[in-house]
C-alpha cells in the first residue's frame, strides 16, 4: 500500500479536524525525509533531542 493512501485512511482517526493537522504535518515531514533521502526517524530524534529540547531546557532554568 501507498504511504499517502495508508495516510489518508490512518487521518480518519484522528479525531478532530485539529488532530489531522497536527497528523497531516507529521506525515509530510516523514514523507519529505524520506524522497531527500534522511532517515525520518534519525531526522525527528535529532531535532526533538537535540534542538528543541536543549532550548527547552535553558529556559526552564
Amino acid at each position: 500500500m501507498r504511504p499517502l493512501i495508508l495516510n489518508r485512511k490512518n487521518a480518519l482517526f484522528t479525531g478532530h479536524d485539529e488532530g489531522a493537522e497536527n497528523w497531516a504535518c507529521v506525515a509530510w515531514l516523514i514523507e519529505t525525509c524520506k524522497l531527500c533521502g534522511v532517515e525520518p526517524q534519525a531526522y525527528l530524534t535529532d531535532v526533538l533531542t537535540g534542538r528543541i529540547l536543549s532550548n527547552y531546557r535553558r529556559c526552564a532554568i
